[in-house]
């Protein structure tokens, strides 16, 4: 599991369900995966709840009016395996 697939799978702007784009985010802020990456840190993305505490789908906050809580089961999977595998910028 890659960063690169889970940004653009989950939350590049346009049709993703995380859909970070300029109405919540400035565009230099996650317009690439690595942007994105350096942006969120990866502690946030990791430590103290993680991804888990971001995103709508796992309980978090973001995406603001995001899938609910459970919804999105392949993308806890996804995540919780990009975590396992070190979390890495790629």
């Amino acid at each position: 599991m890659t960063w690169t697939y889970l940004y653009n799978t989950y939350l590049k702007a346009g049709n993703t369900i995380g859909d970070c784009d300029g109405s919540c985010h400035r565009h230099s802020q996650c317009d690439s995966p690595s942007d994105c990456y350096q942006w969120i840190g990866r502690d946030s993305l990791t430590a103290g709840g993680g991804y888990n505490a971001l995103f709508t789908w796992d309980g978090g906050f973001m995406p603001q009016g995001g899938p609910s809580q459970g919804s999105e089961p392949q993308a806890d999977k996804d995540f919780a395996a990009w975590v396992a595998a070190g979390s890495q910028n790629n």
